[in-house]
């Protein structure tokens, strides 16, 4: 018979008091079936051994040889078989832990289903262990301050390792905070007043349990100790056992009192007071050890050289699996912070599109004050070894710190349109669209795969065609030209001709009239080329539609109104919007626009600027009856983003979500036509303009 399994094979063979008992037990399941009336385990019906105890207390049919715990202590006994090594279990025992009165509580259950045939053990197993998992929980949350005394007011580090007999012996007991032994001792006082048996499948499961929950790890075979994920678990069972295993080696040195011993330990005190019971060190630990190795050989020590021999090497493993921890944490720290410096610089291009200065030395400072300078080395080694892998990137060459242009190259050709557009409004931006566009060039030349990645095909063609337009458009020669003064020649000119004939006419000498031609020629020549006037800045190049000072108004106009547009909400205009932000800059017309130059009136810069851009544009006229109280009934929108799929798309999803935030009713008219005249009508709107 397989010990899986639970079965009373001979009635014969037991006692008359187990027989009772397995009668108990099946007259309690019966009438917990019958309760229920539905198929499966409810292992809070199992009748228990405190049940068995009243029970036998309350027999008028037993006995009192029979109500002794000596006879129940045989009764368990043949329940388990122990004799034949656990084979024929007659009935399964299993503790089931329960909160009763605000306390736990641990119960066995004794299980001995009523059928001829074997009934296997699993189900009952998994039923009563599932039924506990709560209040295991909740255990493990205690078990360190448990079996450590730590709120106790007699707690002292380490001393619940060891015990004294009565002969004022001391006892040394190393898995004494172990998981194993504590749900032991719970076990061992839910059997009193019988003698206790150990229920390895419960152990199994628990530790099982506990391990896939990372609330357990084993530090030895058989001795597993309770974890936290923050390490301090970690910390206390190295100090508990660190100090336990001091107390007791120091306390067994006074006793020995070997010369070579108390040296060692004399100048181990000396050398370690400061420590002050804190978390001892790799350093500290060997020291121990070397104390240890001494003294587990001495006689005196023969009865807990094995307990001592594996506090050490548990305090080995702990003092290691810290170490390793530390470093982990350590290791997690860098890698945090750069990946955190990824996300900045990603987040940057994306938003802002524009390169992102990195000082390699000022971003680190201002971290962490408390990192050790071994993190804070490693991960200026790590941005420094990535940032030209990862990034689109260019070095400052800074004297005495390294200092980048950065940029994430999925956003390389927004980056770069963004910086020619800023450019040609803010001359500090054209050392960084330089650097951008050298960039993309070698990104481009290497075919790279991260190349304008995180951009829709038709946004990498939107951003290359306005890139496009933006460098090919008219150019201005920073160099004035300058035109020969011919007024200027024709006056001094004459002037020297009629005194040449005054001359004449007086002398009547012939010699004069060639001298005054000669003369009043190059004279005139001289005073014109001298004379000559500056002109303003020469044209180098076509407009992209065509050289007409209304083309230039155009694209200037543009330039500055909609400059730092970032968002769908910026490229939709009203006619109040371009209003304002003409008026704002009316000043850098007049320096932009030339024939502006000496135009006093603001309002006429404003018309015109306003008049241009509106021509320039899709007009979408919302009708009356559709408009709320606040919102604008027409709006414009530039043609060459209209033109765009892209932008369609994203225009119709902003009008989407901001009809979502407002009331229903005339809103959702308003929006509904927007969205229509974009969405569906947007090929009438490109042909007629409004």
């Amino acid at each position: 018979m397989s010990s899986d399994y639970i079965y009373v094979q001979n009635a014969a063979k037991i006692s008359n008091l187990s027989k009772r008992i397995i009668n108990w037990i099946f007259d309690k399941q019966q009438k917990a079936e019958q309760t229920f009336k539905i198929g499966g385990i409810f292992p809070e019906t199992f009748i228990t051994l405190d049940d068995v105890q009243h029970l036998i207390n309350e027999s008028d049919s037993l006995t009192e040889g029979e109500r002794k715990e000596s006879a129940f202590n045989e009764s368990l006994e043949e329940f388990l078989d122990i004799k034949n090594d656990g084979r024929e279990t007659i009935v399964y025992l299993y503790p089931i832990f329960q909160i009763i009165s605000g306390k736990i509580k641990c119960k066995i259950a004794l299980i001995a289903p009523n059928s001829n045939t074997q009934v296997p053990k699993d189900p009952y197993r998994r039923a009563c262990f599932d039924y506990s998992t709560k209040v295991i929980n909740t255990i493990f949350d205690s078990i360190p301050v448990n079996v450590y005394g730590l709120k106790s007011k007699t707690y002292v580090t380490g001393k619940r390792f060891t015990r004294k007999l009565e002969n004022g012996e001391l006892m040394v007991n190393a898995s004494h905070p172990t998981v194993e032994n504590y749900f032991g001792e719970l076990i061992k006082r839910a059997f009193a007043p019988y003698k206790e048996h150990e229920i390895k499948d419960f152990l199994e499961d628990v530790i099982k349990f506990a391990k896939s929950k990372r609330d357990a790890f084993e530090v030895l075979p058989g001795f597993h100790l309770t974890n936290t994920p923050s390490g301090n678990d970690l910390e206390l069972h190295l100090k508990e056992y660190f100090y336990g295993l001091e107390l007791y080696l120091f306390h067994m040195a006074k006793t020995v009192s070997l010369e070579n011993i108390n040296s060692a330990i004399v100048s181990y005190k000396n050398k370690f007071a400061a420590n002050n019971k804190d978390v001892p060190s790799s350093e500290q630990v060997q020291e121990l050890s070397q104390i240890n190795s001494e003294m587990i050989l001495l006689p005196e020590l023969s009865k807990n050289s094995n307990a001592c021999s594996q506090m050490m090497q548990i305090i080995t493993e702990l003092r290691g699996r810290l170490d390793k921890q530390k470093e982990e944490e350590e290791k997690e720290w860098v890698e945090k912070q750069y990946k955190e410096l990824e996300k900045k610089i990603s987040e940057f291009s994306k938003n802002n599109s524009t390169m992102f200065y990195l000082n390699l030395d000022e971003y680190v400072g201002k971290i962490e004050a408390d990192a050790k300078p071994e993190q804070i080395a490693e991960l200026k080694k790590k941005i420094k070894e990535n940032v030209f892998v990862k990034f689109a990137s260019h070095n400052l060459n800074q004297e005495g710190s390294f200092a980048v242009l950065t940029a994430d190259p999925g956003y390389l050709i927004k980056v770069v349109y963004t910086l020619k557009l800023q450019s040609l409004t803010n001359p500090k931006f054209q050392d960084q669209y330089e650097v951008a566009k050298t960039l993309y060039g070698q990104y481009e030349s290497m075919r790279s795969i991260t190349l304008d990645a995180k951009l829709t095909p038709e946004e990498r063609e939107e951003y290359k065609r306005k890139l496009k337009e933006l460098e090919s458009g008219k150019k201005e020669s920073t160099e004035p030209s300058f035109e020969f003064n011919q007024q200027a020649a024709v006056l001094s000119g004459t002037g020297v001709a009629m005194i040449a004939g005054g001359a004449f006419m007086f002398t009547e000498q012939f010699d004069y009239i060639l001298f005054g031609g000669v003369a009043s020629f190059v004279v005139g020549a001289i005073v014109g080329f001298i004379f000559r006037k500056k002109n303003g800045p020469v044209d180098t190049g076509k407009d992209l539609k065509s050289s007409k000072p209304v083309s230039t108004l155009l694209k200037v106009a543009e330039e500055i109104v909609y400059k730092g547009s970032t968002t769908i909400g910026d490229q939709l205009r009203t006619k109040d919007s371009l209003e304002k932000i003409a008026s704002k800059n009316v000043d850098l017309f007049r320096k932009r626009y030339e024939p502006f130059a000496k135009e006093k009136s603001d309002e006429k810069i404003i018309t015109s600027v306003v008049k241009i851009l509106s021509s320039n544009c899709v007009t979408i006229r919302v009708p009356k009856e559709n408009v709320p109280d606040g919102k604008p009934s027409t709006i414009y929108i530039k043609k060459g983003d209209f033109k765009s799929k892209v932008f369609r798309e994203n225009v119709v999803k902003y009008l989407q979500e901001e009809s979502s935030l407002k009331k229903k009713g005339l809103n959702e008219k308003y929006y509904g036509f927007l969205i229509h005249a974009v969405e569906i009508d947007y090929a009438r709107y490109l042909k007629s303009g409004g």
